[in-house]
């Protein structure tokens, strides 16, 4: 085998599996392409191969200007930070519903949520991301990494709120 065969070889491999060597799911290599994460206060991209493989993600719909999504927000950015010290098997995604680019980043860096959203620009284009939301926000969905729904804020169309997704995630960590 030539050097440069093996090495691009080797290369692709790296980048298509995560440090565990956990190949993402072709619905995770979907769900985390256009991401951000905010970094001194600018969007700085997320590449798929960062987050590696998950259990789960909660997609998290909300808005800077929605009262019930503030009140929340907090407690899930608590949740987060606690969990994720103890657990690596799961990831947040933001899907904002702000009405601009910057009123999404304020909400971000205001809350510290120290989580990946998807691009602004790219959520008309991200349906495999924008598919769950309910017809209201705060919503949260918890989706296995094949995009199987486990929890939902609505359930057989009653808004049950984001609470009971968020304790949902917590009991599947703890198991």
């Amino acid at each position: 085998m030539k050097l440069t065969t093996l090495i691009s070889t080797l290369l692709f491999a790296a980048l298509s599996t995560n440090i565990l060597g956990a190949a993402q799911t072709e619905f995770e290599q979907t769900i985390t392409r256009n991401l951000i994460r905010v970094e001194d206060g600018s969007p700085k991209a997320v590449a798929p191969a960062e987050l590696g493989s998950k259990d789960y993600y909660a997609i998290y719909y909300s808005a800077h200007w929605c009262p019930p999504c503030r009140r929340f927000t907090p407690k899930l950015v608590q949740f987060y930070d606690e969990q994720s010290a103890k657990h690596d098997n799961f990831e947040i995604i933001f899907v904002s519903s702000d009405k601009n680019e910057d009123a999404m980043l304020e909400y971000m860096v205001g809350t510290k949520m120290n989580w990946p959203a998807l691009e602004y620009s790219r959520k008309k284009s991200s349906k495999e991301l924008t598919k769950y939301c309910g017809s209201g926000i705060p919503c949260l969905v918890l989706v296995d990494n094949e995009g199987k729904v486990l929890a939902d804020s609505f359930v057989a169309g009653k808004y049950v709120g984001p609470t009971k997704v968020m304790e949902s995630l917590r009991e599947k960590l703890e198991q």
